[in-house]
């Protein structure tokens, strides 16, 4: 059960719409850090009137260019286990 101070934030974001940077973070749950890696990687803002926006449909093209492979080691391969540095083989 839901205490009285539970927000429940909706986080969909549409396809036509434009969002405040502020507002944007909250809906889809990205700190700084992670807003700032999205725009490295290629998510774009525009700035209207010295604030930024995020269109939806941006925040979508974004999405659809991200990989589909989920982070971490291959499937059945322990992360223990795994070399830091490429051995070279010796002639």
């Amino acid at each position: 059960m839901k205490s009285e101070d539970e927000v429940v934030v909706n986080s969909e974001i549409k396809k036509d719409s434009s969002y405040v940077l502020d507002d944007f973070k909250v809906k889809t749950g990205l700190g700084d850090a992670g807003l700032r890696n999205a725009r490295r990687s290629g998510l774009k803002v525009r700035y209207a009137h010295n604030r930024g926006f995020i269109l939806g449909a941006d925040w979508i093209q974004y999405l659809e260019d991200q990989t589909t492979v989920p982070p971490g080691p291959v499937e059945g391969v322990d992360p223990r286990q795994r070399k830091l540095f490429e051995e070279e083989d010796s002639p």
